[in-house]
C-alpha cells in the first residue's frame, strides 16, 4: 500500500494504535512524540527547493541530543533522495553536483 491514499478511517485506526502503544512506554511524557508538525509555507518552499533534484522522500526518525532545546524527543526528518542516494543541489554551470540538499527538520513535535 505504499505510495498510495489511505482511507482516513485506517489512518485514524493507526494513529490510535500509536498513542495507545506510547502510553505503555516507560518515558517521560515530554519525551512522547505523537506527532511532527509542519506549517504549510515553510515545508512548501523547502519542496519547491529540493523537487528539481529529488525523486523520493525519505522520512527518518530520530531523537533530539543532549545540549538542544528537546533532548531525548523524537522528531522527523525529511530528506530528499534522488535514485536511491541522497539527493544533491544542482551547480550552475557545472555538469555535476558538489554538496546535497539540507535535510528538513524542526516541525514542532506535539503533545
Amino acid at each position: 500500500m505504499a505510495g498510495k491514499k489511505i482511507p482516513v478511517s485506517q489512518a485514524t485506526a493507526m494513529i490510535s494504535s500509536y498513542v495507545d502503544y506510547l502510553r505503555t512506554l516507560q518515558v517521560d511524557s515530554k519525551k512522547k512524540t505523537q506527532y511532527v508538525s509542519f506549517t504549510l509555507p515553510e515545508i512548501q518552499a523547502w519542496l519547491d527547493e529540493v523537487s528539481p533534484s529529488t525523486d523520493e522522500l525519505r522520512v527518518y526518525l530520530g531523537v533530539y541530543p543532549d545540549g538542544t532545546s528537546n533532548p531525548g524527543r523524537v522528531t522527523t526528518i525529511i530528506w530528499p533522495y534522488k535514485n536511491g542516494k541522497p539527493a544533491l543541489k544542482p551547480i550552475e554551470g557545472k555538469d555535476g553536483n558538489d554538496e546535497g540538499h539540507d535535510p528538513f527538520n524542526e516541525g514542532q513535535g506535539m503533545p
